[in-house]
């Protein structure tokens, strides 16, 4: 598929998301669920680069006996991840103001996919489970879109 050319880097089992943190992420498809949101984030707004994206994922650094302060996320994981995105034809760089915007295929592929969103919520009564599976967010749907397309 679209996929064939996007592949996941060498390093996402040992990279850390953020010099706020000191491990990598536990999951084991963090990757996919970090593209299914930059994905989402920028299908609500679009213009959105790679440094905007490293202060939306930034976070509490915890400093030992020193005050916590407010780091930015790595913005190499954040722009592979664009990257990604880019050679799937879901986002494009927005001739506009050089951020990153929605491309028409990734428009329809996530209006479909948030239609599915909302019919789950409606035909769902709290606490959300359906099926034997919980709640179904936009971001896991997807993620199921994107590990299909790129495998």
């Amino acid at each position: 598929g679209a996929g064939s050319k996007a592949k996941l880097p060498q390093w996402v089992d040992y990279v850390k998301t953020s010099k706020a943190k000191e491990l990598a992420p536990y999951e084991k498809d963090w990757y996919y669920i970090r593209a299914a949101s930059v994905a989402r984030h920028i299908y609500l707004r679009r213009g959105v680069g790679v440094g905007a994206l490293t202060k939306v994922y930034g976070s509490r650094k915890r400093r030992g006996s020193r005050p916590s302060i407010y780091v930015k996320a790595s913005s190499s994981v954040c722009r592979h991840v664009v990257q990604t995105l880019e050679k799937l034809k879901i986002i494009e760089e927005d001739p506009d103001n050089g951020g990153r915007r929605i491309t028409s295929q990734g428009q329809r592929d996530l209006d479909r996919i948030a239609g599915q969103v909302s019919w789950c919520t409606h035909s769902m009564k709290p606490p959300y489970i359906h099926l034997g599976r919980t709640f179904v967010t936009f971001v896991s749907l997807i993620v199921e879109h994107l590990v299909v397309i790129m495998s």
